[in-house]
């Protein structure tokens, strides 16, 4: 039996309206996509096929249900959660006027690296931002929320004195509409540190919690040797139509739109 999944259907219902808040989440939160972001942006990915990543993805993936400032509530979860071929419909409600100024995260959700005798886990978060033009540099509001991320664990993940337990958090950031200057690169930030006295060697492992990515897309038709970009190029685009992004996610990135049903990584073939 042929069908087409639901990224497919996505792709088609937001053609030129792909990069609206609420749609771009949609699409992003795709289980099809999130393993090219998790191999193209994550380290402990970047060796593994796509059906181990995707494997790897656990639970749920929240859209914009968790608020980013330790002070905001959370959204209720009183939208539907819809798994079909690993895509999450999920939206949390902002009523009342103290909600209506919460900031949420647009996708948060769990990895376990494999390979590995205890469970290691990310914690990932995904951005799409429209407007680079903000009056701050977007960089320091990447690390604020890798900040959070690793904050908000207390309690949680850890609690008293279990640092030890803090596991290692991912912001990626799609800017869709950057400065020229700025199309078509990628800014990576991380976490680390160096010995300045003595003769040791420095745990990289215990500094190494916080990454940031920085992906400023740019126009579909210049060609890229990156493979998110060329993803998000192509995916994003609001003037490129809906069969011109299936055929190019088909043959590019092995990202079936109308194959068969299948019971492991639905929707990658």
């Amino acid at each position: 039996m042929k069908v087409q999944t639901q990224l497919a259907r996505l792709i088609d219902l937001t053609e030129t309206k792909v990069r609206y808040d609420a749609q771009v989440k949609k699409v992003l939160a795709n289980e099809a996509i999130l393993v090219w972001i998790l191999k193209t942006c994550v380290d402990e990915f970047s060796f593994c096929s796509l059906y181990e990543i995707a494997e790897c993805i656990k639970g749920t993936p929240e859209i914009s249900a968790s608020a980013v400032h330790p002070v905001d509530p959370d959204a209720e979860e009183t939208g539907e959660q819809i798994n079909s071929d690993r895509q999450i419909e999920s939206t949390g409600t902002e009523d009342g006027s103290l909600k209506e100024q919460t900031v949420f995260y647009d996708i948060r959700f769990h990895a376990c690296v494999p390979g590995n005798v205890k469970p290691v886990r990310l914690i990932i978060n995904i951005e799409a931002q429209q407007a680079t033009a903000l009056g701050y540099p977007i960089e320091k509001r990447a690390v604020y929320y890798c900040s959070r991320l690793i904050s908000g664990q207390y309690g949680t993940v850890f609690s008293h004195s279990e640092y030890g337990k803090i596991r290692k958090v991912y912001s990626i950031w799609l800017c869709m509409d950057p400065a020229k200057k700025w199309e078509n690169s990628i800014e990576k930030i991380t976490l680390d540190g160096k010995v300045i006295y003595g003769d040791i060697d420095f745990p990289h492992i215990n500094a190494d919690l916080l990454q940031a990515m920085i992906i400023n897309l740019g126009d579909p038709g210049i060609p890229v040797e990156s493979p998110i970009l060329r993803l998000m190029n192509v995916l994003l685009a609001a003037e490129t139509g809906a069969e011109e992004k299936k055929q190019v996610l088909q043959e590019e990135f092995h990202i079936g739109h109308d194959g068969r049903i299948r019971k492991r990584g639905a929707g990658i073939v």
